[in-house]
């Protein structure tokens, strides 16, 4: 076989492989087609009041600031008025961790210090049996864990991860809400941790 018949018979080959790969990614089952399928991405955007400084200051570029502006910088005193939003990541939150099919939960964050979640998987595991583990980064603090785990120790269990060497880092930003059903399944990832990031941050949340 001569060079030309060589790169030929490869083309075909390639072509051949190619057609098999884009029949067989086509063919493949898509989320968007199963029929409790939600995609909701939803921004923390917190409402924040502008603050104004004690003395003009001024940028880089050496314009003149007197404030920051509204939305922009976030103190705790925001957090109510950007949580009670129906559009607000909080919000949705609460509304998968209290719907009475959820019967197990699974979650894991860098950190978790959310009172107002906190309070909301307590009642969960305490008053509905709902089953909860989570996984946290082992230099976080363990108020709110601790706190969960008390609420009903025998069906709230979490584990500690990282600043070890090999594979003992994992930061995954990651929450499950399964209603044990065959079909159906809540699946949330995000750039924010379980943290006042739920409100006053600016980080970005997508409910599947």
């Amino acid at each position: 076989m001569n060079s030309n018949q060589q790169m030929v018979g490869l083309g075909v080959a390639i072509g051949v492989g190619l057609a098999f790969v884009a029949t067989t990614v086509s063919a493949a089952p898509r989320l968007a087609d199963q029929p409790f399928f939600d995609y909701d991405v939803r921004f923390t955007n917190p409402i924040c009041a502008q603050v104004d400084y004690r003395e003009p200051v001024r940028s880089n570029s050496g314009q003149v600031l007197r404030s920051k502006p509204k939305n922009v910088y976030c103190k705790p005193s925001d957090a109510e008025a950007s949580a009670a939003r129906p559009e607000s990541v909080q919000y949705k939150f609460l509304e998968w961790i209290r719907d009475r099919e959820t019967r197990e939960i699974f979650f894991t964050y860098l950190s978790f210090s959310n009172r107002t979640v906190e309070a909301a998987l307590c009642e969960a595991a305490r008053d509905r049996g709902v089953k909860i583990t989570f996984v946290l980064d082992s230099g976080t603090g363990l108020e709110r864990a601790e706190s969960l785990k008390a609420c009903n120790p025998a069906k709230v269990e979490f584990h500690l991860r990282g600043n070890v060497n090999g594979l003992g880092y994992a930061h995954n930003k990651l929450f499950v809400a399964n209603p044990n059903d065959r079909e159906k399944v809540r699946l949330l990832f995000s750039s924010g941790n379980l943290s006042s990031g739920t409100v006053l941050h600016h980080e970005n949340w997508h409910f599947i």
